[in-house]
């Protein structure tokens, strides 16, 4: 096929700022050149535009265009391939230098024939879009883009939005500060109008580009970016009642009023420590958010009782939001028990230690009546005990303290990540103070023996012990989980081996000798590991005579404190 256009200064075609040209290369390494004047310090977007996206609509079949500009004597400026939407090809340039320039259209990797369209813009860019506020613009020839820039921040999701007035198929698209198209859309708005919506994962300026889709048109328009709302969910809580249901209900919020509906899905998604038939009852629903309005209400029916028991919770989960991003998706319901016989502590964490109930744990409310644990001293050997926390500093006797390592004055946690250990001391003796929770043993007095996890130093810890009435050992060596780093951690705490013979004669000597020869009462954790197959028969801390093993189970209550 004869070559029309030729690939050289020779070329006789010259092209008119703000116009479109449809050509073709006719045969493999084809090349077109084209003549334009460019006035000095106007900036000029060039389109060479194939069959992507909607290219293929106005007929176009090049499938990979490759634009460059050079200058009056045809040597190389500029150069293209995938700048634009798809495959096509985008030049920014603003000469310094008034002249001929030549733009040279080919297809990329030279191996195929299509037809192309050339767009030449002057002064693309049209302004500055605010948030919220709508531009209006027109497209004044076929293939004319209009750009807006505007300063995004990473994170936020936005909403584009071109609508046409007497443009009739408005189409967009979003670029980078370099130009590079980042995505784009036809057809999602209302009828043929364009919608889509981004997040930039960089803070910015980008451009908004407004065109007519397929380049063959012409037309008025309304351009907006608007930030998305996020739709959230809170917390809510009421009093069960004793018969019948009585209604939770829950708040949804938007961030910002929408001028199009909202809509999301709500629903009971999960149990936490309610059970679902018995506490309430299983709810879904499809909310939504007419224009301008930013808050909605979903409810679950909560089933009454007269059973004592802990503040029970449930959860909702937002899903499937349309208009909007989510926020807060997750919610906890939250059941307020009112069948209590006894006088509560006002501590405001006692009403979700499930653990001190009689339907869900040890029944410690009728026990307090006579024993609090005054007059007992409970040593703690693990990570430390916070001396500062406002509900063990009362019960903590800081002077009996110690470091097992050397049994040198401590207690107190060293690593930032020593935390276990005052979360024990709470369980046992968190103080009655109107503050936090209760311990189990809220008058008992608490003693700290600093753990660095070695194993060398127990008999010491075991040794000191004996001064106190009870040592807790929220430790062992039993494996956590299946890729546990002992090979042979069964049998490893067998105090017959050289390793542990000490500790194991401590141990015998605390319980013999211990509290004034009463015998301290040493209680040990099980392990919380049979789940990956271990046992407490293949541990002798756990099986020991001397020990009291305590096992347990896992709420699924957030924390409290």
């Amino acid at each position: 096929m004869a070559d029309t256009i030729p690939g050289s200064t020779s070329t006789t075609v010259q092209l008119t700022i703000n116009s479109t040209y449809t050509g073709a290369i006719n045969f493999v390494g084809d090349t077109d050149w084209f003549r334009v004047t460019l006035t000095a310090g106007v900036l000029y977007q060039f389109d060479l535009t194939g069959s992507g996206n909607d290219g293929v609509l106005s007929g176009l079949t090049l499938s990979d265009p490759w634009l460059a500009l050079r200058n009056s004597s045809g040597t190389l400026l500029l150069s293209n391939d995938n700048s634009g939407l798809g495959y096509n090809s985008r030049i920014f340039y603003t000469p310094t230098t008034a002249g001929t320039y030549y733009l040279d259209a080919q297809e990329s990797g030279v191996n195929a024939t299509g037809i192309y369209r050339l767009i030449v813009n002057s002064s693309p860019i049209s302004g500055t879009l605010t948030l919220g506020t709508p531009v209006s613009g027109s497209i004044g020839f076929s293939g004319n883009v209009d750009l807006y820039s505007v300063s995004l921040t990473a994170g936020v999701t936005y909403a584009f939005t071109v609508d046409g007035t007497t443009l009739s198929d408005p189409f967009l698209e979003i670029l980078d500060s370099d130009g590079l198209t980042i995505t784009s859309d036809d057809d999602d708005g209302s009828g043929y109008n364009a919608y889509v919506e981004y997040k930039p994962t960089t803070t910015g300026t980008y451009y908004l580009a407004v065109r007519e889709s397929g380049n063959n048109a012409t037309g008025n328009y309304t351009a907006k970016v608007s930030q998305v709302p996020t739709v959230s969910i809170a917390d809510a809580s009421v009093i069960e009642g004793d018969s019948g249901t009585t209604n939770l209900v829950f708040t949804l919020t938007l961030s910002s009023a929408s001028s199009t509906p909202v809509t999301v899905n709500v629903g009971t998604s999960g149990t936490a420590t309610a059970t679902v038939g018995i506490d309430y009852i299983v709810t879904s629903a499809n909310v939504t958010f007419t224009p301008g309005q930013t808050t909605a209400t979903f409810t679950v029916p909560v089933k009454g009782d007269t059973i004592f028991e802990p503040t029970e919770l449930f959860k909702v989960l937002l899903s499937n939001p349309s208009g909007a991003t989510l926020g807060d998706s997750n919610a906890y319901g939250i059941i307020i028990d009112n069948d209590s016989p006894y006088s509560l502590p006002s501590d405001s964490g006692v009403s979700i230690q499930w653990y001190l109930y009689p339907t869900t744990g040890v029944n410690a409310f009728p026990v307090w009546a006579d024993y609090t644990g005054a007059g007992v001293k409970v040593a703690v050997f693990d990570s430390g005990i916070d001396p500062n926390h406002p509900d063990l500093a009362g019960n903590l006797l800081t002077n009996l303290g110690r470091k097992a390592t050397d049994l040198s004055a401590g207690g107190s946690p060293i690593l930032a990540t020593d935390n276990h250990g005052t979360t024990v001391a709470g369980t046992i003796a968190a103080m009655r103070n109107g503050d936090g929770i209760v311990g189990v043993a809220y008058d008992a007095k608490l003693v700290s023996i600093y753990s660095t996890n070695a194993t060398s130093e127990i008999a010491n810890a075991f040794t000191y012990a004996a001064n106190f009435d009870v040592l807790n050992d929220s430790w062992g060596y039993a494996p956590q989980k299946n890729t546990y780093s002992w090979v042979h951690w069964a049998f490893y705490d067998d105090f017959s081996s050289p390793a542990f013979s000490a500790v194991g004669l401590a141990l015998s000597n605390l319980a013999a000798n211990g509290r004034n020869g009463l015998g301290t009462v040493v209680v040990q954790s099980a392990g919380n590991s049979y789940v990956v197959g271990d046992d407490t028969n293949l541990h002798n801390f756990q099986n020991s005579q001397y020990i009291i093993l305590k096992t347990a189970v896992v709420s699924p209550l957030p924390s409290c404190r």
